[in-house]
């Protein structure tokens, strides 16, 4: 296993734009139990709303078939918005992924910015956590770890991160943590992928996404960068290494 790396991440307080505008995710909605692996402290019917600063490149979004379903955009000023459908069965075509079940499933709709009003682009119904972790990059290797991870085993989950060193991906990878959130940082050592996920450690929600493949200026490059609105970050003053 590769040793880890200190990088340098200045998180200073965020605090998110109330949300000031009617578009609403329809369709189905979480009416089931929360399953023991992930937070009690989950909202199942509430919309989480997640402030757009970069997006660039291509986001053909891709069925475990390999066939692509639309090709769906954002941009800086836009919104990503997600809400829970349930918790169900892994999909036995997502062979790549580390993560069992039961698996979240969700809504997620992707909202451009455009001459200041925001318009929905389009919206994945009842699309599985693996599913969005690996068209929308918000994960590595097996590690596709997407908008919510289980907090049941915080230390098992931090071995299964930092076992994906190896294999045809290998690369550098980074684990912070304070007592309020967790961060896991990738780097390949090709520098085709950077990827650095931030997660509330009461929730195991997602809270700010840093994401991208080869420079923009590369034909399949892409760069996605948001974070959660109304939530503050506390800044790393007691940093644990892994």
């Amino acid at each position: 296993m590769k040793k880890k790396s200190y990088i340098s991440i200045i998180l200073s307080i965020l605090i998110g734009l109330s949300i000031n505008f009617c578009i609403a995710i329809p369709g189905i909605r979480a009416n089931q139990e929360i399953p023991t692996i992930f937070s009690q402290e989950l909202k199942l019917n509430s919309t989480y709303v997640y402030n757009v600063t970069e997006f660039g490149g291509d986001l053909n979004w891709l069925g475990f078939n390999y066939t692509s379903k639309y090709n769906v955009s954002t941009n800086s000023g836009g919104k990503i918005q997600m809400n829970f459908t349930g918790f169900y069965d892994k999909n036995p075509d997502d062979i790549f992924n580390a993560f069992g079940s039961p698996m979240p499933y969700m809504n997620v709709e992707f909202i451009r910015k455009d001459l200041n009003t925001l318009i929905s682009n389009h919206t994945f119904y009842n699309v599985s956590n693996g599913e969005v972790a690996f068209n929308m990059l918000l994960g590595y290797n097996a590690f596709q770890s997407g908008f919510l991870i289980p907090l049941n085993n915080l230390t098992g989950l931090k071995e299964l991160a930092l076992a994906q060193d190896s294999g045809f991906m290998t690369g550098i990878i980074t684990i912070k943590e304070n007592d309020n959130v967790l961060l896991f940082d990738f780097k390949q050592d090709t520098g085709f992928q950077n990827t650095s996920l931030i997660y509330d450690k009461h929730t195991g929600l997602l809270v700010s996404a840093n994401t991208e493949l080869t420079p923009i200026t590369n034909p399949l490059g892409y760069k996605l960068e948001f974070v959660l609105t109304n939530y503050i970050f506390i800044p790393f003053r007691k940093i644990r290494y892994r």
